[in-house]
């Protein structure tokens, strides 16, 4: 006689490297004085340094200036606004190594001290090999003495008069018409569409006429740079209170845009898009194919959902934004 079958026991899904740092990073987002116990951490802690981290930092560095290079803007003496400063200030240091007059550079959370200040400047130092003779071949002049200044004058120029350190600080307060550029780096990916659109409004207001956007944006979903087995458009899968929850601590937040949303959104702004290149990635494709994608992007090629970096430039229209 054949026995029977055993009863199916459940067993619940085996969670992965990304499902567990998403749970603490959550639980850690409701401890009070979060921001006060991190300062207090990286006062006992100082920030190191990740060089692959810096070298991805002065080579993205690199390629805006050169890609404003190649679209005739002009650098020197240009009046540059930065959104998003982060931990290690090498765009703005990079700006005025190259002629900038003046970066005022801004962040919701104040993360630079003197310590990160003298790794971006370590990072330029060490790295020169990476943007010098690339830059100086698009025409781009630069002026490396200021890197024999030390560490405490770059701070001081820094902090007071060069480069405007604000923290915290709201980009949409800046009053209008004094910035010749508006740049930042894997920063609006990160925004939640609604403050996004404002902040194209408040871009078109605080450029001079002709001013321009530069806006690098990672479309990754950056769960996969800490687990590599999911993809990198392994987000465009869940929806509702799922996602909600993996982006309950606001340092994990992604808006999940995909490019042609963030060219529609500097378009109502008031902005030409002048570049926006970019290309499908293999490895999306080839998990698009058998996974399914939220209704929002249903309807969207695929060639377009696996499209993850991109260079946004575009300039200031005279007409009145929509």
């Amino acid at each position: 006689m054949d026995r029977a079958a055993p009863p199916a026991v459940f067993a619940p899904p085996s969670l992965r490297p990304w499902h567990k740092k998403a749970v603490i990073d959550g639980i850690k987002s409701l401890i009070p004085f979060q921001n006060a116990a991190r300062r207090l951490k990286r006062k006992l802690f100082p920030y190191e340094t990740q060089p692959d981290r810096d070298c991805d930092l002065v080579q993205d560095a690199r390629d805006q200036l050169l890609k404003l290079a190649e679209l005739g803007v002009k650098i020197e003496g240009a009046a540059v606004v930065e959104i998003g400063t982060g931990w290690n200030p090498v765009l703005p240091l990079m700006l005025r190594l190259y002629g900038a007059g003046k970066v005022i550079t801004l962040d919701r959370e104040r993360l630079l001290d003197g310590h990160t200040v003298r790794t971006g400047i370590d990072s330029l130092s060490r790295m020169r090999a990476l943007f010098a003779d690339r830059l100086a071949a698009a025409g781009l002049t630069a002026n490396f003495d200021v890197l024999k200044l030390g560490a405490a004058a770059w701070e001081r120029a820094l902090l007071d008069r060069d480069i405007d350190y604000r923290a915290p600080a709201d980009f949409r307060r800046l009053p209008e018409r004094i910035a010749d550029i508006i740049i930042s780096r894997d920063v609006l990916e990160h925004v939640p569409p609604g403050l996004l659109a404002g902040i194209m409004t408040a871009s078109y207001r605080i450029l001079k006429d002709d001013g321009i956007i530069c806006h690098k944006i990672d479309m990754t979903d950056h769960w996969e740079h800490l687990d590599k087995s999911i993809s990198p458009v392994n987000f465009l899968k869940y929806d509702g209170l799922a996602w909600k929850l993996a982006g309950l601590n606001p340092q994990n937040y992604q808006n999940r845009l995909r490019r042609f949303e963030f060219v529609e959104m500097a378009e109502r702004g008031g902005f030409n898009v002048i570049a926006a290149a970019g290309y499908p990635d293999t490895r999306a494709l080839t998990a698009l194919k058998a996974m399914p994608v939220i209704s929002r992007y249903a309807a969207v090629p695929h060639d377009e959902l696996a499209v993850l970096h991109t260079t946004l430039v575009a300039r200031k229209n005279t007409f009145t934004p929509r």
